[in-house]
């Protein structure tokens, strides 16, 4: 686990590039304390800079330095290609030697063989940038499920990349404007989905897909899609019985979870009382001979609090439990710090308790695994079937009457308070009467906020979750919600969250189930496996509970969320109203927002999200504004 960073530009020079390189990759040195490294080229007017900060995983020793060379190829890399035992035994036969046991020097090897084919071969999560000298050609490669994060900005002469919008400020040609449509999706999901970034021009690289810049003539950008979850969904589905099913995705399990065992540096796993991560640490604690480290973390409050319920199954299987109870002195401390670890608005409140735990497992550990995506491929999430009954439902009526009962509930919402219960209610049943599919459905079903608030209190255009790329997943099927939401929640906020939580403790976070081989046979299993009479992630419990008794467990799902009243009152006492002013004055929301939030009965998810972006905007917008200008006139 690594921060790359680097950037080409038209005319420049080595000389000048060489600062600005360095202050780029400062940005990233919680990513990687362990090493840095850089390499600069010209080819012709191109000036080339590579970065790379590492955390030391596989292969701790200098041999894994980079930037690595082969022959004309470059490579700065961040990730884990776990898998690389067999592609090196492959690359062997062929005739390559190897100077190290990274997976580095195998990705790099294997790209000089294979060329773009070795992303196939590759399991893992991995963002890397492989330069060719000889025919001018870079690559920006991203992994399948979009675990590590690539973003990437391009004006016209210049074009940055790297594993953080952070690393991109210290870069005096890094201009930076707000992206309205990024703003809208913040507020209404709570996140900003690929290919979006808060910033104009500047993009998230999908997952499944890489990117080929071209340097012969000026700087061309191609993008390529090399994997796609919809392509497994769409497939017919396999025909297997129960008991086939279930063996056989046991032992994917079994395969890929101990994959993410790999490191020359402690592994340890985050243990809460749900489903997922007590299959991973079972399997992990059955099939490996050491005990397992486990580690959780808890509330006072015992609506919010699992660590009993963790340590329960930790003692039943025997792993080697930790526990911290988070105060509100820790709490706070979180709080204050989010603006730096957050450098684009993010309103997912669970990277609070996140960073708490990250921090509490990097004392022990330098790898940590957690079980992200198993609610995703297995639907554990009730909005699931929810969706879908809410779709048949809304389907029947003729349309006639579906205009009445819309153009009723406007008139209805129309005379309601701004905020209060019965107007959301009223706006979100026009937004259900409005929609053609189940992706619609899915979509109001989950937004933080409704058209008319995005427009009337935050001045924005409403944007929608899923976009014309999305046209094939419209088939009002459980597949089809499970291939959305793989594409957008889990990627741009769960995994976004984990990744900004570890990397702050130079901590690597693994995901054992977006295993290439198990998210594959997963997502062709028919639906059954994933819900059973009711059963949500019904085959995930019938593996566990081979493990662990049934009984340990209960349908309540709760997410990794904090208590709300301790939130509510950083809020209330932090909350900068001065610079919200500001912000109206500038034209960046609209006058109505101040009173809009002033309100009693003010939603209190509304206010933390305008909190969210001030924060934010505080830190990456002013102050830091000030520091790219120093860092210009040094570089200068």
């Amino acid at each position: 686990m690594c921060g790359i960073c680097g950037f080409i530009e038209r005319k420049g020079s080595k000389e000048t590039a060489a600062p600005v390189l360095t202050n780029m990759l400062t940005m990233l040195e919680k990513r990687g304390p362990d090493d840095s490294g850089e390499r600069l080229l010209q080819n012709g007017e191109m000036t080339i800079a590579l970065g790379q900060r590492r955390l030391s995983i596989i292969d701790t020793s200098y041999n894994g330095h980079q930037p690595m060379i082969y022959k004309s190829k470059t490579i700065i890399y961040n990730g884990e290609v776990y898998n690389y035992a067999e592609i090196q035994k492959e690359l062997l036969e062929k005739g390559y030697s190897f100077t190290s046991s990274s997976d580095t020097e195998v990705i790099l090897k294997a790209y000089d063989c294979w060329g773009i084919a070795a992303f196939e071969k590759f399991n893992g999560m991995w963002a890397f940038s492989i330069y060719d000298e000889d025919t001018r050609k870079m690559i920006l490669c991203r992994d399948r499920s979009g675990v590590k994060p690539m973003l990437w900005y391009y004006d016209g002469d210049r074009f940055l990349f790297g594993s953080e919008l952070k690393a991109f400020s210290p870069n005096p040609n890094f201009k930076k404007e707000i992206n309205k449509a990024a703003m809208a999706l913040f507020f209404q999901f709570n996140y900003i989905r690929e290919p979006h970034t808060i910033f104009k021009n500047t993009y998230k690289l999908e997952a499944g897909h890489y990117l080929e810049i071209d340097l012969n003539d000026k700087i061309n950008i191609t993008k390529h899609q090399y994997w796609n979850i919809e392509d497994y969904y769409s497939k017919p589905k396999l025909k297997v019985g129960e008991k086939e099913g279930l063996e056989e995705m046991e032992r994917l399990m079994i395969k890929g979870f101990n994959y993410r065992m790999v490191a020359d540096v402690p592994v340890g796993m985050f243990l809460s009382a749900g489903i997922d991560s007590s299959i991973v640490a079972a399997i992990l604690q059955h099939t490996n001979g050491s005990k397992l480290k486990t580690f959780t973390i808890g509330f006072d409050e015992n609506e919010y609090d699992e660590a009993p319920k963790a340590k329960r199954i930790a003692q039943h299987l025997g792993t080697e439990h930790n526990e911290l109870y988070c105060s509100g002195k820790e709490f706070n401390e979180m709080l204050h710090l989010l603006p730096d670890v957050i450098d684009e608005p993010f309103g997912d409140t669970s990277v609070i308790p996140s960073m708490l735990l990250s921090r509490f497992a990097r004392q022990q550990v330098t790898v940590a695994l957690s079980a992200d995506g198993g609610d995703e491929l297995l639907c554990g999430y009730p909005g699931f079937p929810k969706t879908l009954a809410y779709y048949r439902r809304f389907s029947r009526f003729p349309s006639s009457v579906k205009r009445a009962m819309e153009l009723s509930a406007i008139g209805a919402g129309g005379m309601l308070p701004q905020f209060s219960n019965k107007k959301y209610q009223a706006d979100k049943l026009v937004e259900f009467l409005q929609a053609d599919n189940s992706l619609d459905i899915y979509e109001t079903l989950f937004k933080f906020q409704l058209n008319p608030v995005v427009k009337d209190v935050f001045g924005l255009t409403p944007e929608t979750l899923f976009g014309k790329e999305y046209v094939k997943l419209r088939k009002n099927d459980l597949s089809s919600l499970l291939s959305a939401c793989y594409k957008t929640f889990m990627n741009n906020e769960v995994l976004f969250k984990v990744d900004k939580a570890t990397m702050q403790y130079s901590l690597e976070g693994r995901e054992p189930f977006l295993d290439k081989d198990l998210v594959e046979f997963t997502a062709q299993l028919p639906d059954h496996f994933k819900i059973n009479n009711g059963i949500l992630k019904w085959s995930s419990k019938q593996i566990l509970f081979k493990y662990v008794p049934k009984d340990f467990y209960d349908d309540t799902k709760r997410g990794f969320s904090p208590p709300p009243l301790q939130l509510i009152k950083h809020v209330e006492e932090k909350f900068d109203h001065v610079l919200l002013a500001e912000l109206v004055k500038d034209g960046v929301f609209p006058e109505n927002i101040i009173s809009s939030i002033s309100v009693k009965n003010v939603e209190w998810r509304t206010r933390w999200l305008v909190f969210v972006f001030l924060e934010w905007y505080k830190r990456w917008m002013k102050a830091d504004s000030k520091t790219s200008a120093k860092t210009a006139l040094v570089a200068a």
